[in-house]
């Protein structure tokens, strides 16, 4: 099977919440249609009520990206990376299994073959060879834009376990920070927010659960966000783990 015969889709349920999981779970439309102009096409619907990883922000995201080809990410983040990277490689035909796809992953980046490939595309794109070592192999803070300030803020709820942090208000907090384009056009690649505590982990209150990086003061509409994004289940205990691929949809080539 050539390479280009072949198609891999991410549908992601984007800020979608638990209550309207069957309406969203329906079959892709992309996979059908790539089906129809003869492309074998993998889907996975994903999960995406919470952030995924622990960053959120330009230059935060960047960082961690950076970490878990060191082999330093986050658990949620290894699943999509190395999970999408094995449908791809066994729908290729390159791997007799998605398993077999999901260890190629894993290994290219644990032998450090995948952070090579990650310095040459910097280099292509013009970054220079100093900067793209610090990059790979130093402290990338020494290159990529840092905000002036950071500040914890600690969870003011009941003790439990975190059962979904609201993406959606925490991109709002990083839209008020000016990570995202909002009233103005300017876009702060340096601010954001860094989830110290994730969904499955026990919380309590007092505790330290998320980490906001700034060049202003923080108002009150920044912190009243942050405590409403986390909701908490008192009757867990223990962390809690879920995956979040939801369903996987294939699709053979039409050859029609």
């Amino acid at each position: 099977m050539a390479t280009q015969d072949v198609l891999l889709v991410a549908t992601c349920m984007f800020m979608c919440h638990p209550g309207s999981l069957a309406r969203s779970e329906k079959r892709p439309k992309k996979v059908d249609t790539g089906a129809s102009l003869g492309i074998a096409t993998v889907a996975l619907l994903t999960e995406m009520d919470d952030p995924i990883g622990r960053g959120i922000g330009n230059s935060l995201e960047v960082e961690e990206s950076i970490r878990y080809l060191q082999g330093k990410g986050p658990e949620d983040f290894d699943e999509l990376v190395t999970k999408l990277g094995g449908h791809l490689l066994h729908a290729m035909g390159k791997v007799g299994s998605v398993e077999e796809g999901v260890k190629n992953v894993r290994s290219n980046i644990e032998t450090g073959k995948a952070m090579e490939h990650f310095r040459n595309m910097l280099l292509a794109q013009g970054v220079s060879e100093a900067n793209a070592d610090v990059l790979v192999a130093g402290d990338p803070w020494k290159v990529l834009p840092k905000a002036s300030n950071r500040t914890a803020i600690a969870y003011a709820g009941p003790p439990g376990t975190i059962k979904e942090i609201d993406a959606m208000k925490i991109g709002k907090v990083c839209q008020i920070l000016g990570a995202t384009r909002g009233a103005s056009t300017t876009v702060d690649h340096s601010v954001g927010v860094r989830i110290l505590k994730g969904r499955g982990d026990e919380l309590a209150p007092g505790t330290d659960w998320v980490e906001v990086f700034h060049n202003k003061e923080l108002g009150q509409d920044v912190c009243s966000l942050l405590q409403e994004s986390v909701s908490v289940d008192p009757t867990l205990t223990g962390r809690q783990k879920s995956s979040r691929i939801l369903k996987v949809v294939t699709a053979s080539r039409n050859s029609s």
